[in-house]
């Protein structure tokens, strides 16, 4: 995933390509921000750990902010958003399970990264479709709940049937007087 996300990041322009989680926790990060000089004894943003954390939870925070704003009109949450500032631009894309981000630098444009962002996000959920695949027990393919009685028989179709031997009105072969069955 390091790779696809990498690709993005090599685009001139583009200074930060994150993966995160829909609660704002990065999954992946590719790019640097370059520090700012300190000034008036305040302390610099640059690419720590710790300002890029702190980027991703706003990023996801207003996200969440616009979708709560949009949803008494009924509308769905936004797909991809995009806020120009001064020091550059945020784009987020929502994804399933995640939100690629991208901060970019000062005068590249948002639209100049549609098409490879969302490529790149087709390219992840690909991946992690795939890595779902190789599992041997599914539970989708069987609709019928597991049964309390172990070791049924596999009819070959997915569905499971109790073994063959005495009902349950029997004891060893013997009926049981007063049970019907």
């Amino acid at each position: 995933m390091k790779e696809i996300i990498e690709s993005l990041a090599r685009i001139p322009g583009v200074r930060v390509v994150m993966l995160t989680a829909e609660d704002g926790i990065p999954i992946v990060t590719r790019g640097k921000v370059p520090a700012e000089r300190e000034v008036n004894g305040t302390p610099a943003w640059g690419d720590s750990a710790e300002d890029l954390n702190a980027l991703a939870a706003l990023a996801i925070g207003w996200r969440n902010d616009i979708a709560r704003a949009v949803a008494p009109l009924t509308w769905d949450t936004p797909h991809r958003l995009v806020l120009s500032a001064a020091r550059g631009t945020i784009v987020l894309l929502h994804g399933p399970g995640a939100v690629l981000l991208v901060l970019l630098q000062r005068g590249m444009r948002a639209e100049e990264l549609r098409l490879p962002m969302e490529g790149t996000l087709a390219r992840i959920q690909r991946i992690l479709r795939g890595m779902g695949r190789g599992s041997s027990a599914s539970y989708d393919d069987n609709p019928d709940p597991p049964g309390v009685l172990p070791g049924g028989i596999d009819d070959g179709r997915g569905r499971r049937s109790l073994p063959s031997g005495p009902s349950p009105t029997e004891v060893s072969g013997k009926r049981i007087p007063g049970i019907s069955g």
